[in-house]
C-alpha cells in the first residue's frame, strides 16, 4: 500500500515538474520578445485607446483600466507585458491539457509547444512585422490566446461531458465577441460543434439543448455588454458602429456605376454614384483585377482600406455633415445607417461579383491558415488539407482515436467558420487567419502521432 502511495506521489511530482517546465519555457519565450521588441503601436491602436464607436468594449476597457492604474507614461508597456504573459499562459495550458489527455512524452510535448512558438515566429518574421501580436497595441494581443483557450474549453466539454467546461467555453465566447467583430464566428463554431457532437459523440438530448441555449445566451449577453459599454462611454445605448462596413466595401468594390445609378432614393443614389465613380477612377474596382482567383483576392485586399478610408467614409461623413446633426452620437448613427443602406441597395445588383470576391477570399483565407497564399505553396496547401481530411475519415470509418478525431473535427469547423466569416466580410490577410494556424498543426501532429502509434502496435 505504501509502495503504491509512493508511486502515485512520485507521478504527481513528475507531472507537476513537467507542468512548471512547460510554463517556464513558454514564459521565457514570450518575455524574450517583450524585451526584444518592447511595445509597438499598431495602426488601429489610437481607436482602441480612445474607445472609438466602432470598437468592441473589452480591449478599450482594459486599456482604460490600466491607464488609470499605471498612468499615461507606463500603461501601454504594462499592457504589452500582460499580453505576453497571457499568451504564455494560453500556450502552456493547451500543451499541458493535451499532454495529460493523450499521455504524451517529452518529444511530443516539445513539438506541440514548438508549433505554437513557430507560428509566433512566422508572424514576427515571415509576415514582415516589427513585433509579435502580443507586443502590439491591438486586440489580437488578447483575442488570439482567448481563442485558443475557447477551443480548449470546448474540447474538454466534448471529451468529459462536464458542464463546467461548457460554462467556461460560453464565457470565453462572450469575451471574444466583446473583443472583435470577427469573433462572431464563435457562434457558428459552437452551433455546428454541438449539433455535430450530438451525432458523433451521442451527447444526449438534454446536453444538446443546454448547449444550444448557451449559444443564445452568449450572443445575448455579449450584445448587452456592447450596449452598456456605449452607454458608459458615449451616454447612449447603441451597438458598436461600422458593423456593416465590410459588406458595404465589398459591395462598392463589386459594383458598376450603372448599379449605383439605378438606386431609387435620389440622395443615396447621388452618394453612391460619387463613391463608385471615384473607386473606378482610382482603379480600385474589381474591373481592374487581372488574372485568376488569387489575383482578385490580392487586388481586393490591396484596395480595401483605400476604398474605406480614402473614398467611402470621407464621402459619407461629408454627406452626414450637410445634415447639420448636433451630437457626435447622432453623426455616428447617421453614418452607420448610410453604410447599411449602401450595402443593402447595392448587394442585390452586384451579388455575383461579391460572390466571386468572397470565393477568392475564402481560398486565400484557407491558404493563409495552412501556410501562405502563394504559388510556391499551392500544392503544399492542397496536400495538407487532403491529408488532414483523409486521417479524420480513416479514424471515423475505423472507429479509432475518437478524442483526437473530435479535436481535429472541431478545429476543422473553426477553420471553416473563420475562412467563411473573413471571406465574406473582409480580405483574408494573415492577421485575420492566424487564430487557427497553431491549432490545425497541433491537430495534424496528433493525427499523425496516433497513426504511427497504431502501426507500431500492429507490428
Amino acid at each position: 500500500m505504501n509502495l503504491r502511495g509512493n508511486n502515485i506521489a512520485k507521478t504527481k511530482r513528475a507531472i507537476y515538474r513537467r507542468s512548471l517546465c512547460i510554463l517556464g519555457v513558454s514564459l521565457l519565450f514570450y518575455l524574450f520578445w517583450f524585451v526584444m521588441d518592447g511595445m509597438t503601436m499598431s495602426v488601429d491602436a489610437q481607436s482602441y485607446i480612445e474607445g472609438h464607436y466602432s470598437r468592441e468594449p473589452l480591449y478599450p476597457s482594459i486599456l482604460f483600466l490600466l491607464r488609470r492604474l499605471f498612468g499615461d507614461g507606463t500603461y501601454l508597456y504594462v499592457t504589452v507585458l500582460l499580453q505576453c504573459i497571457f499568451a504564455a499562459m494560453a500556450t502552456w495550458r493547451l500543451t499541458e491539457v493535451l499532454a495529460a489527455k493523450f499521455h504524451l512524452g517529452i518529444m511530443s510535448i516539445a513539438v506541440i509547444e514548438g508549433i505554437q512558438f513557430a507560428v509566433v515566429l512566422l508572424c514576427r518574421f515571415a509576415a514582415v512585422r516589427k513585433s509579435t501580436y502580443c507586443n502590439s497595441i491591438e486586440s489580437e494581443g488578447i483575442s488570439i490566446p482567448l481563442f485558443i483557450l475557447f477551443i480548449l474549453e470546448l474540447l474538454q466539454f466534448l471529451w468529459s461531458k462536464r458542464y463546467k467546461y461548457l460554462v467556461w467555453s460560453t464565457l470565453l465566447a462572450i469575451c471574444l465577441i466583446c473583443t472583435r467583430k470577427q469573433m462572431l464566428m464563435v457562434l457558428p463554431i459552437l452551433l455546428l460543434t454541438y449539433l455535430g457532437a450530438g451525432i458523433y459523440l451521442k451527447l444526449g438530448r438534454n446536453k444538446i439543448l443546454i448547449s444550444l441555449c448557451s449559444v443564445i445566451a452568449a450572443f445575448g449577453i455579449a450584445q448587452g455588454v456592447n450596449y452598456l459599454y456605449n452607454f458608459a462611454m458615449h451616454g447612449e445605448f447603441m451597438h458598436p458602429t461600422q458593423n456593416y462596413t465590410f459588406l458595404a466595401v465589398s459591395a462598392l468594390y463589386s459594383s458598376d456605376l450603372e448599379d449605383a445609378e439605378s438606386i431609387e432614393d435620389e440622395s443615396l443614389k447621388a452618394l453612391c454614384v460619387t463613391i463608385v465613380s471615384q473607386i473606378e477612377d482610382s482603379e480600385y474596382s474589381y474591373k481592374y483585377a487581372t488574372g485568376g482567383w488569387v489575383d482578385l483576392a490580392h487586388h481586393y485586399g490591396d484596395n480595401y482600406d483605400l476604398i474605406q478610408f480614402e473614398v467611402a467614409y470621407p464621402a459619407i461623413y461629408d454627406f452626414v455633415q450637410d445634415q447639420k446633426l448636433l451630437s457626435a452620437n447622432d453623426r455616428e448613427k447617421a453614418a452607420d445607417a448610410l453604410v447599411e443602406s449602401i450595402w443593402k441597395k447595392l448587394m442585390p445588383k452586384s451579388w455575383t461579383n461579391m460572390l466571386r470576391v468572397a470565393t477568392s477570399n475564402m481560398y486565400m483565407g484557407l491558404c493563409n491558415t495552412v501556410s501562405k497564399a502563394s504559388s510556391l505553396l499551392y500544392w503544399y496547401n492542397i496536400l495538407f488539407c487532403l491529408l488532414y481530411a483523409g486521417l479524420i475519415i480513416k479514424n471515423i470509418l475505423q472507429k479509432k482515436n475518437r478524442d483526437i478525431t473530435c479535436m481535429a473535427l472541431v478545429i476543422a469547423v473553426a477553420v471553416t467558420a473563420n475562412v467563411g466569416t473573413v471571406g465574406i466580410t473582409i480580405f483574408a490577410q494573415v492577421r485575420y487567419m492566424i487564430y487557427n494556424m497553431p491549432l490545425i498543426y497541433v491537430a495534424m501532429y496528433l493525427l499523425l502521432w496516433s497513426y504511427i502509434k497504431e502501426k507500431r502496435m500492429e507490428k
